[in-house]
């Protein structure tokens, strides 16, 4: 990015030229920080150093100061890096500290309620309005002097809670039975845009074995699994044991360390490639 005295100017590299991309740059360029440099982002995700590319560290570092004037840490920013930005060794680099918002971060089909009501605030959008009304619940005043809401809310104040900020992933986090997991649609190809997060508890003094069937997940490249992948947890917190696509984990089983199994999917939002989306189907027992 280079600034001048008509503006500044943002650019974009090859393979950047998606809406997302380009949104999060010109983010950068009229004042925002990564979401994950927030001096409280140790509340919400972890950064796991040993797997970022050699140069890249500072790129995982807290801010000095925070820039959030009072807007609520944002996993949906589009300005938050994904799990696997900058690893060395296709691990994640950042993992949400509750993994059933894994799918949260790393957003870039546009901007958040949060990242507009920062850009609200630091440009002072409400300025003119006389009377603005307080909102509630997350709510901002906008140039139009109204409220605008964030999702989970409705009113002209936002004073009636409907739901969540976060929307909720696919799977099932609470499974105690056995039986059998699959990817979404299986077994017809898995659709763009999926996040599923299912979390296994067995019994008292047992342990969770998932043992793959058919496994068909779009394959590795450049020894990464950058577009569509299943993770496994072999105890249930938020980093991995073993990240998978391609045919890998086909007629295999993994066994928990302790009396609970996580077990993440997740396809990119774009491309549709069925000789290779084919999905997966897992059986759950405790042994």
């Amino acid at each position: 990015m280079v600034s001048s005295n008509s503006g500044q100017e943002v650019s974009i590299g090859s393979g950047c030229a998606f809406l997302g991309t380009v949104i999060h740059e010109i983010g950068h360029a009229i004042g925002f920080w990564h979401e994950q440099s927030r001096t409280d982002r140790d509340s919400y995700v972890t950064v796991i150093y040993d797997n970022i590319k050699s140069g890249y560290e500072p790129n995982f570092y807290i801010a000095s100061a925070s820039q959030s004037l009072g807007v609520p840490y944002d996993l949906s920013s589009v300005m938050h890096y994904g799990g696997f930005q900058f690893t060395n060794n296709s691990f994640p680099t950042l993992v949400t500290n509750d993994i059933a918002q894994a799918g949260l971060i790393g957003n870039r089909d546009g901007l958040s309620h949060r990242d507009k009501h920062l850009a609200n605030l630091m440009y002072l959008c409400d300025d003119s309005c006389s009377s603005p009304p307080t909102c509630a619940n997350g709510g901002y005043v906008d140039s139009s002097c109204t409220c605008v809401c964030p999702p989970g809310t409705s009113g002209t104040t936002c004073q009636t809670v409907t739901g969540t900020y976060y929307e909720a992933p696919c799977g099932d986090q609470d499974i105690t039975t056995a039986g059998t997991i699959t990817s979404p649609n299986y077994p017809s190809i898995y659709p763009p845009g999926q996040h599923c997060v299912w979390i296994v508890t067995a019994p008292a003094g047992m342990q969770v074995r998932i043992a793959f069937g058919a496994f068909g997940i779009l394959y590795r490249s450049g020894g990464k699994c950058p577009f569509d992948w299943v993770t496994v947890h072999t105890d249930s917190d938020s980093i991995p044991d073993y990240v998978n696509c391609g045919m890998e984990l086909q007629n295999q089983s993994i066994t928990s360390s302790g009396s609970r199994l996580a077990l993440e999917f997740h396809s990119y939002q774009y491309g549709n490639y069925p000789y290779y989306q084919k999905g997966f189907t897992a059986s759950v027992t405790f042994v």
